[in-house]
């Protein structure tokens, strides 16, 4: 506790000494000392007030205030010759003792600068005589050309550039030299709608190209327009302007989307591989491979209940959706009507009720057996090829007709049964080997029926009776 008490006894005591002391002499000695600069203008006019500092302390130069009528001031000397230890203006400098600092001059010459065509105002700069000194940034602009530095002629080449380091020991004009711009030419590639950042610009610009797609597109890469070298792969792309005129081309690729195929249909059956678009790639699609007894297919829609966009079995498509990677369900539609024939190598067997034909064509390689009643309905523009002909028996009954009210008779039934080695017992439409015909009404279309070298076209077949056999229109 004591000690402590002398310690801040000792503080009070130093600090009232400080307080008290008002003598410069007594402060100097406190703190090691001070010296004085003082500043002569060696020739030059103006005042400066001497500067009072630390001894040995890092102490900044007060900025020159002298001025010399055709000269300028090119910093201190410890000598008025310049021959002592030079000092930069407002440079920091340490002292050991009083001393004086002497302004140094030299001889002024002056650069005028000529805007040359552009626009704007620049000072005469004032430099010394035979002292390196950088020039003054141009401040000229022009409208449609860049500034590519000083020439001592209006239409010389360019001899320094902007703020170059001169020595001059005389007056001196310099004139802006101008240059054209380079130029950004910008192409549209497919699916690019548009573009910007096109234009002239100054070296060392910023340049910012974007571009607007297309529906249906996607970003690829801007290119060179000559050559096709890849440039880069932002669409938003910023580089600095060379020298030089460049030509770039924005690039897009079409989307890719899948149609997937929905049956529809608690009672419908069969399988669909879902197929692969490309934007503005039109496509036909897939045959349907659904099926749903006594339905008839009618086509696809976008929305299970119909109530969207219609698509035709078959029909050539294109441009479902513009969101890359998307996935379009397609619902099969179905109406409650005929039974639906398809292509197939295999026989068959049509059992009683109404049947039409799935496709426009429609192919069967195996013999296409009658049971029971059997309407063939043919719509209009549509064919039903039987290449192994269409057994109708006796007992039962074929009969072929319009599709629907409003058919006009372009329905085509081809039945061959001599294709085949043994259809030359067969009847084209009827009866088989050795047997009779059944009952065959033809009542629209253009039907054509050949039987083998022993049988009827319609009838019997090989030594059978023909049967029943009406064309009517009715």
């Amino acid at each position: 506790m004591r000690k402590a008490f002398v310690i801040i006894l000792a503080a009070l005591l130093v600090l009232g000494l400080i307080v008290s002391c008002n003598d410069e002499e007594t402060i100097d000695e406190l703190f090691g000392g001070g010296v004085t600069v003082t500043f002569n203008a060696n020739g030059g006019t103006g005042t400066m007030a001497t500067l009072k500092v630390r001894k040995n302390a890092e102490t900044p130069l007060t900025a020159n205030a002298f001025e010399k009528e055709g000269y300028v001031f090119t910093g201190w000397n410890t000598a008025a010759d310049g021959s002592g230890t030079a000092y930069a203006d407002k440079s920091s400098a340490k002292f050991e003792s009083d001393t004086t600092l002497y302004a140094q001059w030299l001889q002024e010459v002056t650069i005028t600068f000529d805007k040359n065509g552009g626009t704007g105002v620049m000072p005469v700069q004032k430099v010394g005589k035979g002292l390196a000194t950088n020039l003054d940034a141009n401040k000229f602009s022009h409208t449609d050309r860049y500034f590519a530095g000083w020439s001592s002629t209006a239409a010389g080449r360019v001899e320094y550039a902007d703020k170059a380091s001169v020595t001059l020991t005389a007056d001196k004009t310099l004139y802006a030299i101008w240059s054209d711009k380079p130029i950004v030419t910008l192409t549209s590639g497919t699916g690019v709608s548009a573009t910007s950042g096109s234009g002239s610009y100054a070296p060392g610009a910023s340049v910012s190209l974007d571009a607007t797609l297309a529906t249906g597109y996607k970003w690829d890469k801007w290119t060179q327009t000559t050559g096709g070298a890849d440039v880069s792969t932002s669409k938003a792309y910023t580089f600095t302007m060379g020298t030089e005129n460049i030509a770039y081309t924005a690039n897009a690729a079409p989307i890719s989307y899948t149609v997937a195929f929905d049956k529809n249909g608690e009672g419908a059956t069969g399988t669909m591989t879902s197929q692969s678009f490309t934007y503005d790639a039109a496509q036909n699609l897939s045959a349907n491979a659904f099926s749903w007894e006594s339905h008839a297919f009618t086509g696809w829609n976008t929305k299970a209940d119909g109530s969207g966009t219609s698509y035709a079995a078959g029909a050539s498509v294109s441009n479902l959706t513009s969101t890359d990677g998307d996935t379009i369900t397609l619902y099969a539609q179905w109406s409650e009507g005929p039974n639906l024939i398809k292509s197939t190598t295999e026989a068959i067997t049509l059992s009683s009720g109404d049947y039409t034909i799935e496709d426009t064509t429609v192919t069967v390689d195996g013999r296409i057996t009658i049971s029971g009643t059997v309407n063939l309905l043919l719509p209009d523009g549509k064919t039903l090829n039987a290449n192994s002909g269409i057994t109708v028996s006796e007992g039962n009954t074929l009969v072929i007709d319009k599709f629907d009210s409003e058919s006009t008779g372009t329905g085509i039934l081809n039945a061959t049964a001599e294709e085949f080695e043994w259809g030359k017992n067969y009847a084209g439409i009827g009866g088989g080997n050795g047997g009779a015909g059944g009952t065959i009404t033809v009542k629209y279309g253009t039907v054509t029926a050949t039987g083998g070298v022993s049988a009827a076209g319609i009838g019997g077949g090989n030594n059978g009776s023909g049967g029943i056999i009406t064309i009517s229109d009715t």
